[in-house]
């Protein structure tokens, strides 16, 4: 969480939560301020992730080199070992440089027991299944900021590895939009999700940008072909869940801003959901702007600008894959852009009428 957000959380918290006292709010604002030092800064997680992943490739490639990996039960046992040892160090020691060694436990643990489990049975939807359950006992178990991240991530991928082993693209849609909902949710109830249980608060910001992660991971995945084909609905009623989620958050801000002409209202909305309408069949820009929005309006700039990113990304592939002529698709681009700037326009002169 941003530190500039902690007094409106906590005031929200006032108004809202009629039990809490103020040891309560001593103790939230000490949670809040303990993660922040942690994790003041992107770059410290970037480094973290980093000389993790660089650990992780040179442990296994010694491992690679030696006969150890012939083994599938030899991999299940040191996949459940690395796991297990993150898990504990990352419970018994609280420092920031010793986190590269749990996160390269933990990775490694992963893969090791990935690969064993598929080695031993040669059966895929097992390995996502277990990689789920292992995801799921690191939530219950840990309160590392770094390992719940992770855990977040694997579950996610294990939900789309499902979808792609088993070939049922249809779900990919659904699934896109049910993250995208529970993404929104995560943002637009921070205030009601910290103040849950401390449980909840020590998982929020690692289960929020695991969340940012997988959103746009699974938006990227959208702007493949092959999903599409012959599924011509199931994209229009993700896109439609996309679009009414942008459409609350817009209501979010419109009533935070202090807006009260309909006319206004209406215009907003309108600014909104017409250029997005052309993109029906592809929910990936709808999800892109949702995205943006729910990041400019929390404040998390970080998040908005790797929203940024997504949207200009699907933006080109959306481009690319259109079955028109070059002419037909500049002028959809052309528009689609004034409309944006508009949008953008007039509601910069909103805020600033406010």
């Amino acid at each position: 969480m941003e530190d500039k957000h902690t007094n409106e959380i906590l005031a929200e918290l006032i108004s809202s939560e009629e039990g809490l006292t103020q040891t309560n709010l001593d103790e939230i604002r000490r949670e809040i301020s303990l993660k922040a030092s942690l994790y003041s800064g992107i770059g410290i997680k970037i480094l973290s992730v980093t000389g993790g992943l660089l650990a992780v490739v040179s442990f296994m490639a010694f491992l690679f080199s030696t006969e150890i990996l012939q083994s599938g039960f030899v991999m299940i046992f040191l996949g459940v070992f690395m796991i297990t040892a993150s898990l504990a160090l990352n419970k018994a020691v609280k420092n920031l440089t010793f986190d590269t060694v749990v996160i390269s436990a933990n990775i490694t643990g992963y893969i090791l027991l990935g690969m064993g489990i598929s080695k031993m049975t040669h059966s895929d939807n097992l390995v996502a299944l277990v990689m789920l359950f292992v995801a799921t006992v690191t939530f219950v178990v840990s309160e590392g900021y770094m390992l719940n991240f992770i855990a977040v991530l694997v579950f996610n991928g294990c939900l789309f590895s499902f979808i792609t082993i088993n070939d049922a693209p249809y779900f990919m849609f659904l699934l896109t939009g049910f993250l995208a909902v529970v993404y929104t949710s995560l943002h637009l109830q921070e205030a009601y999700w910290i103040a849950k249980s401390r449980k909840f608060n020590v998982l929020y910001n690692p289960v929020r940008t695991g969340f940012l992660l997988s959103v746009i991971a699974y938006l990227v995945a959208l702007t493949t072909n092959w999903l599409f084909d012959g599924h011509s609905s199931f994209p229009m009623l993700s896109s439609v869940i996309l679009i009414l989620s942008c459409m609350f958050v817009v209501y979010k801000a419109i009533k935070y801003t202090g807006i009260r002409s309909k006319i206004n209202r209406f215009m907003i909305y309108a600014l909104v959901v017409l250029p997005l309408l052309p993109t029906l069949f592809y929910p990936a820009i709808a999800g892109a702007v949702l995205v943006i929005l729910i990041c400019f309006y929390t404040g998390h700039r970080n998040s908005a600008v790797l929203g940024g990113l997504a949207l200009a990304y699907v933006l080109i592939m959306y481009y690319y894959n259109l079955e028109y002529t070059l002419l037909v698709k500049s002028i959809i681009l052309f528009v689609s852009g004034l409309l944006f700037l508009l949008i953008w326009t007039v509601f910069k002169k909103q805020v600033k009428a406010v």
